[in-house]
């Protein structure tokens, strides 16, 4: 989580996410999202930024960042933690 502390700390590099990749880090972690009752989680996990159209990313509890998406996109990352 150091990075995302980082993230929110640095306010030059939270604004050319937010620019460049339509990235917003929150600051504080949330639950989830359920979009209409329509997404199933099978790990655990806190979003720690949004997208300008609704998407998220999610922070897993095994450290990798899960993405969901508007259009129904969605993936996972390697872990990072």
């Amino acid at each position: 989580m150091d990075f995302i502390k980082m993230l929110r700390e640095d306010n030059d590099l939270s604004d050319l996410l937010c620019d460049v990749c339509d990235m917003e880090i929150l600051p504080e972690f949330k639950e989830p999202e359920d979009e209409f009752e329509h997404l199933a989680y099978s790990i655990q996990g806190k979003t720690f930024a949004g997208t300008g159209s609704g998407g998220e990313y999610i922070l897993l509890a095994d450290g990798s960042v899960g993405f969901w998406g508007s259009e129904g996109e969605c993936g996972r990352s390697w872990q990072i933690a």
